[in-house]
């Protein structure tokens, strides 16, 4: 990069005498910007300096880009170059009149000196021209400071092996005001080959395999974004992808270690399961032990590829003879859903990998720091604890996200077609976990189908049957807790249990029916009374006054009492109203017929409308208050109120 110094350039014009019609110049040269000169002129008196010009020679080599705050034209085709000034008053004490203004040099890609002559004068007599001219020199200088960087989108936080990654990748040079010349990028990929380099038309590439080239004429300031695609090696234990890059050019760099860097792209390990055996090589057992060695941070997968015949059953049974060991790497997921892709969907009803307990007597456990997933596996007869143990989540380190947890698409207490009891002493026990519930089917387990002391959780279109105790137990420590669209049936105690306590638990549209008690009960004491003040705890039930269907709207109207503690100041407190239908005044909640947004005040009746005729059913309803951050405050549901009849 050429580096200009500054010239700071100081004509003083004063008078040494008091003679009329003359003035005296003094002029000063410094150096302290490597861009701009900076110049100023000042009058002594005792007179007004007429006609003042300000002359700049400077060699060839440079080029005078402009002169600044001149009040009169510059002549830049003659050297000198002339500027006017104009006339220059006499500066009054003890005040001084200074006239500002600047030069700009731009000089070559050189390593030189040059020097730089600046001269005043006015038709005004000076006594002593001889102070009215200086001079300066300047120094070039070609050189570079190189830096680079890459990055990646959220899309390729962790990757399969043979999938490509996506990195985003720049140059810069950061002299100001000058041009590297013939920069070059190095780039090189471990575990895998480069397939695309995608930037602006000023950078030309070549790629060869695992490594690329590519070259830029000139580089000013930042290349702009350079988008390298990789291909990732297809060995499932090379556990991540690495692009680096190199950039050098044909100066010298100020800061060689910014020259080069590197960015990784975690890829998953794949431990296959290939046989039902319960131990050695391909076994599940076998891949447990694998993941918990090398998974920390990870990414893992532990996939199922059993291969044919399938039994005739349909699925693959393992029947560990003491327990699993419990999984604790890092980021480990265990796909049974893997198998249909080498032997097909044998298993229409269900999973086609059962995992049978009844040796073992203690269910699988994963207690992941960071991600983790249990999919695809039926899992049962697991008699002296919970089929699914789903902990961690903890301590997470911050390496990359996002991180998924889940239970999904599993049938825990029962066989894979879903019709023949497979009872553990609990279905899912959840405690302390973070984790997403979906579409899972929990039934028949000797006491609650989920078990949760504490922690957070997402239950979603889960089908939590015939379980022994409750559908869904809550103790008082847990978070925040959503349950959203199960069907949760069947039950000899509640269908969802919560323990009274400070607890978040949000529910909305479930299908409640055939429980021993209520479809939803806080304090596992029946009926909950009105509380004075709900702002801890759950919100106080609705209580439903009317209900009527409107024809000509095709709507049922229905009014409602609610009584609601505002969280702060304001009179009103928003909040939703889930509707139910049911066939009897005692339902918990059989049919969801959907949801109203309500902004009520304390003690307030309103009327909300729901679509349809409704007629012939026993309505009830539960009252939502939403969360407010403002207040710290997460939504919490009430029980469900009491029914009425829509009649005829």
């Amino acid at each position: 990069m050429t580096r200009i110094p500054t010239l700071a350039l100081a004509c003083f014009l004063f008078a040494t005498t008091v003679f009329a019609d003359s003035a005296h110049v003094d002029m000063l040269a410094s150096v302290p910007n490597p861009l701009m000169v900076s110049l100023a002129v000042v009058n002594r008196g005792p007179d007004v300096a007429r006609n003042s010009v300000l002359t700049i020679d400077f060699p060839a080599e440079l080029v005078l880009d402009r002169v600044v705050s001149v009040y009169g034209p510059c002549d830049y085709a003659q050297r000198p170059v002339r500027c006017s000034l104009g006339d220059i008053p006499a500066f009054n004490p003890p005040n001084t009149f200074a006239y500002y203004l600047g030069a700009n040099f731009k000089g070559p890609f050189v390593d030189a000196t040059y020097t730089v002559k600046f001269a005043v004068s006015s038709d005004t007599p000076d006594p002593d021209p001889s102070t009215n001219s200086a001079s300066v020199t300047l120094t070039t200088k070609l050189e570079a400071d190189l830096g680079v960087g890459i990055g990646r989108s959220t899309r390729f936080e962790r990757i399969d092996p043979g999938q490509n990654a996506e990195f985003w990748t720049f140059v810069g040079n950061n002299v100001r005001g000058n041009k590297a010349p013939n920069v070059r990028i190095d780039y090189a990929v471990t575990n895998g080959v480069i397939e695309t380099i995608d930037g602006p038309p000023s950078v030309s590439c070549t790629i060869d395999g695992a490594t690329a080239v590519c070259a830029i004429d000139a580089l000013a300031g930042e290349s702009g974004v350079i988008t390298v695609t990789v291909k990732t090696t297809t060995d499932r234990l090379a556990g991540k992808t690495t692009l680096s890059m190199h950039a050098t050019g044909d100066v010298p760099d100020k800061t060689p270690a910014n020259d080069q860097t590197e960015n990784t792209v975690p890829v998953y390990r794949w431990y296959a399961v290939t046989t039902v055996a319960d131990d050695g090589p391909g076994s599940l057992r076998d891949a447990i032990v694998k993941a918990n060695a090398n998974c920390t941070p990870g990414p893992c997968r532990i996939v199922f590829e059993i291969p044919p015949p399938v039994p005739a059953e349909g699925w693959f049974t393992i029947s560990p003879v003491e327990p699993l060991p419990a999984i604790t790497g890092d980021r480990v997921s265990v796909e049974g859903l893997r198998q249909k892709a080498l032997t097909g969907d044998t298993n229409p009803l269900g999973p086609e990998i059962a995992i049978d307990g009844r040796l073992a007597r203690r269910g699988l456990r994963i207690v992941s720091r960071c991600e983790a997933v249990i999919e695809g596996l039926a899992l049962g007869n697991f008699d002296e604890d919970q089929g699914l143990s789903f902990g961690g989540g903890v301590g997470c380190p911050e390496a990359y996200r996002p991180d998924r947890r889940a239970v999904a698409s599993n049938y825990i207490g029962v066989d894979p077609t879903g019709t023949t009891a497979w009872p553990n002493l609990r279905g899912l026990n959840a405690d302390g976990a973070s984790v997403g519930v979906s579409n899972n089917v929990i039934s028949h387990n000797r006491f609650s189908g989920v078990w949760m002391w504490s922690g957070s959780a997402r239950f979603d279109h889960n089908r939590i049957e015939d379980n022994g105790a409750s559908g869904i137990f809550l103790g008082p420590n847990v978070d925040v807790v959503t349950i959203t669209g199960n069907t949760i049936s069947n039950h000899r105690d509640m269908g969802i249990a919560i323990a009274r306590g400070k607890a978040h638990v949000e529910i909305h549209g479930n299908t409640m029916k055939n429980n021993g008690g209520l479809g939803i009960d806080w304090g596992l004491d029946g009926v909950s009374p009105v509380d004075g003040d709900d702002r801890e705890g759950p919100s106080n039930a609705p209580v439903l006054l009317s209900a009527t269907y409107a024809a000509a709207q095709n709507r049922t109207l229905i009014t409602l009492s609610i009584k609601s503690t505002p969280l702060g100041t304001s009179p009103s407190q928003a909040g939703i109203i889930d509707f139910y239908g049911n066939g009897a005044p005692d339902g918990e909640g059989e049919k969801s017929l959907g949801t109203a947004p309500a902004d009520t005040a304390t003690n307030g009746t309103i009327t909300v409308s729901v679509a349809g005729d409704l007629r012939g059913q026993w309505i009830n309803a539960t009252w939502t208050r939403v969360s407010d951050p403002y207040y710290y405050a997460e939504a919490v549901t009430s029980e469900l109120s009491n029914a009425i009849f829509v009649s005829h």
